[in-house]
């Protein structure tokens, strides 16, 4: 009985741990949702006052692994390159999703 309890509370523990996961995975499926969330670590994407990102609406194209697309007023865009410590954040999480879309995938 006492193993049962303790297989039981190490079940509940990882499934709580794999609950957590696929919960930062669905914040993260889009490159503004990342920098939004890890503001501390990529910066503030709203701190120049003339470049403001584009959520959805980017006809340029930018590095996702690298880079994130701003325009000004006059709706001219570029690309602006994030932190190294936040492009490795962010290329891993890249790789997070992937993997959950591949096991998606397997499963159905």
């Amino acid at each position: 009985m006492l193993l049962y309890v303790k297989v039981l509370a190490i079940l509940t523990v990882i499934l709580g741990i794999a609950a957590q996961a696929s919960r930062k995975r669905v914040e993260y499926e889009s490159v503004p949702q990342f920098l939004f969330h890890n503001s501390k670590l990529c910066g503030d994407p709203f701190s120049d006052a003339v470049w403001l990102p584009v959520l959805d609406l980017c006809t340029i194209e930018c590095d996702l692994s690298s880079q994130y697309c701003v325009e000004n007023e006059e709706l001219a865009q570029q690309c602006k390159t994030l932190p190294d410590d936040c492009q490795t954040l962010l290329r891993k999480s890249i790789k997070q999703i992937q993997r959950h879309i591949r096991s998606q995938r397997n499963t159905s």
